[in-house]
Formats: C-alpha cells, sequence, structure tokens
C-alpha cells in the first residue's frame, strides 16, 4: 500500500477500557446473507457526515421507552424540509395531547371525504378573515342556544324561499320598534308605522370567496435531483386559483329592487363618470340587471321620465304689465297672461275657472 492512510484493528483489553476499535481508511462494506442483531446495553451514538439512506424491503418497528415516563421520549429534527409519502393507509394514535405548531402557512388537501369528532369541547379562533364555500348542501344541527354577534353588516340572501318558524315567538327589532310574531298574533310598535310607503328594502353584503386549493395525484416518487426551487414552484402554481376564478372573486356586484308600482318604468343605471351602465324598462320582477364591478364605484339609478310642455305665450310690453294704483288699492283683478299655466303635482295644467276661483277667495271676492 502506497499512501499515508490506513486500515485498523485495535483490541485493547486493559481493566476498565477495554475497546474493539475497526478503521476504515476509505469505505466499509458488510454483507450479511441471513439474520443481523445487534444489541447495544447502554447508549448509541452514530454521526453521518452527508446522505444516508435506507430501504426496507418488508416491515419496520421502531419502539422507544418501554413506559409512560420522562426520559422514554424521541426528538426528531430536521433543518430543511421533511416528505412523508405513504402508499397505502396511515394511522395516527396520540394517548395524551397532540399540538401542531405552524410557523407559517398551513395547506390540507383531502380528495373524497373528512369526518371530524371532537368529543368534548371545540374552540376555533381567526384573527384576519373566515372564507367558506360550501358547493353542495349546509345542515347545521344545534340541540342548543345558537348566538350569533356581529360588530358590522349581517346580509342573507338566497334565491328561493327564507322560512323562519317558532314554537314561540319570532322577534324583530331596531332601536325602540319591533314587531313580534307569536301563537297568539303579531304585535307591531313603532313611533311611526309606515304601509306601502317610505323607506327602501336594504342590500345585504356580499360574501367574499376563498381561494382554490388544488393538489395532483402523486403517481410515483419525486426525484430528489430534481431540485427545491422546482417542487415550489409547483406548489405555488397548484394552489392558485385560475385566472378567470380569481378574476371572478375579486368582482363586485350590484342590483337595484324598486317597488311594485316602479315595474314598467323606463331607468337609466350610470357610474361615478357618467357612464351609462344599463337602461331599458323595469321587468316584473322590479329588479334591474346585475352589475358587476373590478373596484369600487358610485352609481347613479334614474327611474321614470320628466318632461316640460312648452307653450308659447304673448309678449306684453312693459307699459301693460303694471297694476294701476287705484287697483292696487281695491284689489281689482287684471289680466296675467301666466296665471292661468298654474299645474297640479302630476303636471296638469289647472282649470282657468279653478284658478280664477282660487284667485277670488284669496282677494276675498265672493
Amino acid at each position: 500500500y502506497k499512501g499515508s492512510g490506513f486500515n485498523e484493528l485495535r483490541f485493547e483489553d486493559a481493566t476498565g477500557n477495554e475497546q474493539l476499535y475497526l478503521h476504515a481508511q476509505k469505505n466499509m462494506d458488510t454483507e450479511v446473507l441471513n439474520n443481523r442483531t445487534t444489541e447495544v446495553k447502554v447508549d448509541h451514538t452514530e454521526t453521518i457526515g452527508n446522505n444516508q439512506q435506507i430501504t426496507v424491503g418488508l416491515g419496520q418497528t421502531v419502539t422507544v421507552g418501554k413506559e409512560n415516563a420522562g426520559g422514554n421520549d424521541q426528538t426528531v429534527t430536521v433543518a430543511h424540509d421533511q416528505r412523508l409519502t405513504v402508499r397505502n393507509d396511515r394511522t395516527l394514535t396520540v394517548s395524551k395531547d397532540h399540538l401542531i405548531r405552524t410557523g407559517n402557512d398551513e395547506s390540507l388537501y383531502v380528495a373524497r371525504d373528512r369526518k371530524v369528532t371532537v368529543e368534548g369541547k371545540q374552540e376555533h379562533s381567526t384573527t384576519g378573515d373566515h372564507l367558506s364555500q360550501v358547493k353542495g348542501n349546509l345542515s347545521l344541527t344545534v340541540k342548543g342556544d345558537l348566538a350569533q354577534k356581529v360588530s358590522g353588516a349581517l346580509g342573507f340572501s338566497a334565491q328561493g324561499e327564507i322560512v323562519l318558524s317558532s314554537n314561540s315567538q319570532i322577534t324583530l327589532q331596531s332601536g325602540s320598534s319591533f314587531i313580534v310574531i307569536h301563537p297568539g298574533g303579531v304585535d307591531i310598535s313603532g313611533p311611526l308605522i309606515n304601509l306601502n310607503s317610505g323607506g327602501s328594502p336594504g342590500t345585504a353584503v356580499q360574501p367574499l370567496l376563498p381561494g382554490a386549493l388544488a393538489m395532483k395525484k402523486d403517481d410515483g416518487i419525486a426525484d430528489a435531483s430534481s431540485g427545491d426551487d422546482e417542487r415550489e414552484a409547483q406548489n405555488n402554481a397548484e394552489e392558485q386559483p385560475a385566472p378567470e376564478e380569481e378574476k371572478e372573486q375579486a368582482q363586485q356586484s350590484l342590483r337595484f329592487a324598486l317597488p311594485e308600482y316602479c315595474v314598467g318604468q323606463s331607468y337609466i343605471l350610470q357610474n361615478r363618470a357618467g357612464d351609462i351602465i344599463s337602461q331599458g324598462a323595469l321587468s316584473e320582477d322590479g329588479r334591474t340587471p346585475r352589475v358587476k364591478s373590478d373596484k369600487p364605484d358610485e352609481f347613479r339609478l334614474t327611474v321614470g321620465e320628466e318632461s316640460w310642455a312648452i307653450q308659447e305665450l304673448a309678449v306684453i310690453s312693459s307699459a301693460g304689465d303694471g297694476i294701476s294704483e287705484e287697483a292696487a288699492d281695491n284689489n281689482t283683478p287684471y289680466a296675467d297672461p301666466y296665471l292661468d299655466k298654474l299645474d297640479d303635482d302630476e303636471g296638469n295644467f289647472l282649470p282657468s275657472a279653478l284658478i280664477e276661483n282660487i284667485v277670488g277667495n284669496i282677494n276675498g271676492d265672493e
């Protein structure tokens, strides 16, 4: 052998310092055609300077400790990423507490059903927004009380019917005004009660849609040489919603619902800049078409038409449009060409005889 290195097998038999030392200058290969058993009575320390790969042809069992006591613990520390792939089922059993702490984001994707059972109390706290989307039906059964407290606006919007049913009573209250529906009747109380007049319906706040989370099926084990940057870019692309879906989520929706007497009336809907967004005649349901906008805006809705009847009147000279002092003293009426052009609230001109009667009563004529 030429070089500075060497292989070594050393025995030490001194009492209290017995040792078997094996040194391989480069590689060390061990092949066992049958079983291999290694037993360490005290501690076992293994240090690997680079990578480690373990391949198990069948099952593997790892047991840490023999009793539920301090010191019978297992600690695993991974400086960078960790990936776990299970081709079939996986069962995790924790006899006591289970704590998961995530410093950044957490994503959970379930291809089929998911069931969660909590036999005790469940608490959930979200500092930011909480967005949920159910594409099927949503059923909630509460055997006790249900309490909701909203600091802002609370909106309910349904394409179908909204039914509120109670065996006791239903109360609607705002300030000192309230409506109580009970088996004995309906109680309405308020400083002023308007029927078919006054007020206008409010608009329910629109819900926000959560971002879509998608994940492709893993057909094989990822190649470790593909690089962290490529895997990270792929994961980010999978978790982002489609462009059209993201654009639809960002849009804001607006629709006006008007009283029945406005049905058939013409309308014009304009934005803040004065551009006409929609116009036409109100449909039988009294609703305007739904308008969507990518950003907040102000809209102006004009219902009905204003028309003016123009009539040429004779010009009166300045010398003939005055009243003499004698006529002013005895309230003698004079011919006013504009006096019979008064109109009512609906824009119809009043009859001349009615106007003369009104003026006569004002002047004290019989």
